[in-house]
């Protein structure tokens, strides 16, 4: 979790990519590694090109666009880059990056299973994946697919499944999960269970390998295999390399590069037809998020047919997105590496809701990482979530449930009566006790359950569990300076900013030494709290002195009117000389204290000095929130600017050797403002992106961008120079609070 170190280990398994993906997606049939250069990958995602022949055992039944031959060669050295393909040599055509990958699959299991030099339909291994695949579905064929792996792996090298006889699942553990269609899958179970093991002692035979035993390995056994890998299996979603290499676009300087590879895009059909300019070009696109290119595909399909007039094929090209939108958000347009993995290490593990172990994929599936949380382990010992974690405790519950399991783990228990089951609350009394943990009996115990209930939730962005997980907390241990710390900074983080400061002022008043309480609330306290000076603007002034950007958000709420408008002033609001000066005292500031910070307590990191770091940057900043910012604002969303309270305010700097963006994200506040403090001669590129609007927001020194905190928005790239910039972040204080 996020306030603690872990302990991390290789994980080595199977796995096996989604069939429908194994087109669009080309990966290591072993260890999940993207093959084939970037360019030959970007192609096989365009529904206008032909990717490369292969026989893949995995894809005979997939729905894959029809297409011609690659467009051209690739526009810049960069796509060349990327791992070459190897087919597998003995014939059957599954991709491998590595000679080394080949021979690791092979004592995998795959040389068993392999179809290569298979010479009629009729073959059991052939029809074992028909079967599977017509009966059963893709989901179906991916999972008993790689339990005939795992049978396979475990005869070739015993211990590799990692779970003994008397701990495999029921053996109608997955067929009973099957609902309305149990009776068909267990049938389905016997008949891939009479081909798969008629074709694993032929094969057995004719290699000279370990044969199944007739008395042991059953239909029933193939079910308990199957059933145990249905519970245990890892969910796959990776970013792909092509996804990998879209974001990176962003860090180049090179704006040739960009051109041609927006050209590129364009031609294979991923992206909409416009021309890169300086800013990013602007107009609403109705876009849709989606994981699934073939969506795209089906869209640019259709722009190309006779009867298609031009305002048709304009519509069905509308449908994609934009150049800067792909890039800035590349998974919302772009498949993932999709599939399911299995590990015999984590097989082993009890479920919890609250684990202590988790799993990373980086550029392999596998080995994949795992991830030991100690402080967790002591409260809840090693365990592993089935599900994801981010889920809520009926969704949980479903998830589970299709698994074939079930839970009553502390979170599940807190999550439906608000306390812990005494049962937990003793066992982890004597665990921690067993540790010499002073916290190690009664309340205390259950507290530090909750607590790590309540870290959980932070690090998934559940605040609103946060915030009712560290009441709890609080109740249980009133003297617990840092559990009311963290119940302030949650309530925050929830979008209940007046709240959080009550909290964080009581605290403070409780708890004088508590070193990051007392920071917080002067960080608050330090902006100006005083009735404004500056006249509030009229509409018309408005409309005059600001460009807008509606913003048509999939979840807007219903906080205030207004919000979804961006406003962008056309002219300095704040001084520019003031900016310039502001930008000065900062510089000299950063050679006095040696350097800017780079982690910010919410949203994404910035590289910034706090506002409130240099006194005189803080008595013009407030000067400058009295005179005109907060009138404007109060103006803009129609709120009572005397209301208006600053959360955090802080002077970023961009440069383009450096940090030269933000990613896209959301903030965490009512109301954000952007506040340009350098000429835009000093540099290239810059403003505030909008994903849903695909506008960027410009302004000069002085000028203001202000909109809703909760819009997807992100700072785009500089490409020359240095821009400086104050962000700012606002709420609206609660009309009886004093």
């Amino acid at each position: 979790m996020s306030e603690e170190s872990s302990v991390s280990e290789e994980l080595h398994g199977v796995w096996r990519q989604h069939p429908l993906e194994t087109d669009l997606v080309r990966s290591c049939y072993c260890c999940g590694v993207a093959v084939g250069s970037l360019f030959t990958q970007l192609s096989a995602l365009s529904p206008t090109t032909e990717s490369p022949d292969c026989d893949d055992d995995d894809d005979d039944s997939s729905p894959v666009p029809p297409r011609t031959t690659l467009p051209c060669s690739p526009p810049c050295p960069t796509l060349t880059a990327g791992s070459s393909e190897i087919a597998c040599p003995h014939g059957c055509g599954v991709p491998y990056c590595s000679t080394e990958c080949i021979k690791a699959d092979g004592r995998r299991g795959h040389r068993l299973l392999c179809v290569g030099g298979v010479e009629t339909e009729a073959h059991p291994l052939f029809q074992f994946k028909v079967t599977a695949f017509d009966r059963g579905g893709p989901d179906t064929y991916m999972l008993l697919g790689l339990a005939a792996q795992c049978v396979a792996a475990n005869l070739m090298e015993p211990g590799f499944f990692g779970v003994g006889d008397a701990d495999l699942a029921p053996a109608d553990a997955w067929s009973g999960a099957c609902e309305d269609d149990a009776a068909d899958s267990a049938d389905l179970l016997l008949v891939t269970w009479g081909l798969l093991s008629e074709a694993l002692r032929e094969r057995a035979t004719a290699l000279h390998l370990p044969m199944l035993q007739e008395d042991h390995h059953t239909a029933e056994w193939w079910g308990k295999v199957v059933g145990t890998i249905h519970r245990h299996h890892v969910e796959v979603a990776t970013p792909t390399a092509v996804i990998d290499y879209c974001k990176a676009l962003t860090s180049t300087t090179s704006r040739a590069m960009l051109v041609a590879v927006e050209g590129m895009l364009c031609d294979l059909g991923l992206i909409r037809s416009q021309s890169t300019g300086d800013e990013a070009t602007t107009g609403p696109s109705e876009v849709s998020a989606r994981k699934d290119v073939t969506a795209a595909s089906d869209g640019y399909q259709a722009s190309q047919g006779d009867g298609g007039g031009e305002s048709e094929e304009e519509e069905d090209d509308m449908l994609l997105p934009s150049f800067q939108q792909l890039l800035s958000q590349p998974g919302q347009f772009l498949p993932e590496r999709t599939g399911m993995a299995y590990f015999g290490k984590l097989a082993v593990l009890p479920h919890c809701c609250v684990p202590s172990v988790s799993v990373a994929f980086a550029n392999t599936i596998t080995p994949a990482r795992k991830a030991l949380q100690p402080d967790g382990a002591r409260v809840f010992g090693e365990c592993w979530s089935r599900v994801p974690s981010e889920l809520t405790y009926s969704d949980r519950v479903e998830a589970l449930d299709a698994r074939g399991l079930a839970c009553g783990c502390s979170r599940c228990s807190f999550e439906q009566s608000g306390t812990v089951a005494t049962t937990t609350i003793v066992a982890a009394a004597a665990a921690l006790g067993a540790q010499d943990t002073p916290c190690a009996t009664g309340a205390a115990a259950e507290a530090e359950i909750v607590r790590r209930i309540a870290l959980l939730a932070e690090d998934d962005g559940r605040n609103g569990d946060a915030v009712t997980a560290w009441a709890r907390v609080v109740t249980l241990l009133p003297e617990d300076a840092d559990a009311r710390y963290h119940e302030a900074r949650a309530t925050g983080w929830a979008d209940e900013w007046a709240e959080s400061h009550r909290l964080l002022t009581r605290a403070a008043a409780d708890f004088p030494k508590h070193i990051e309480t007392i920071e917080a609330l002067a960080a608050r306290n330090c902006y100006t709290h005083i009735p404004p000076v500056g006249e509030p603007m009229t509409k018309e002034l408005i409309a005059e002195r600001f460009d807008t950007i509606c913003v048509e958000s999939a979840d807007m709420g219903d906080t205030v009117s207004g919000e979804d408008v961006v406003y962008c002033s056309r002219a300095p609001l704040l001084d520019p000389h003031g900016c310039e000066l502001a930008v000065a005292a900062v510089e000299a500031y950063i050679v006095q204290k040696g350097g800017w910070s780079t982690s910010r307590h919410y949203s994404v990191p910035t590289t910034d000095v706090p506002i409130h770091a240099v006194a005189a940057n803080l008595e013009w900043f407030n000067g400058e929130l009295s005179r005109v910012i907060f009138p404007a604002v109060g103006s803009m969303f129609d709120v009572d600017p005397s209301r208006l309270r600053v959360i955090d305010a802080f002077l970023v700097k961009y440069a383009a050797e450096k940090q030269r963006e933000l990613p896209i994200h959301c903030d965490q506040s009512q109301f954000s403002l952007t506040i340009a403090l350098n000429p835009s001669s000093e540099y290239d590129g810059g403003g505030t992106f909008f994903f849903d609007a695909d506008e960027t927001a410009q302004c000069d020194a002085g000028g203001v961008v202000a909109f809703p905190g909760h819009l997807l928005h992100g700072g785009a790239a500089i490409t020359r120079g240095v821009r400086y910039i104050i962000a700012a972040f606002l709420y609206l204080r609660d009309e009886d609070d004093d």
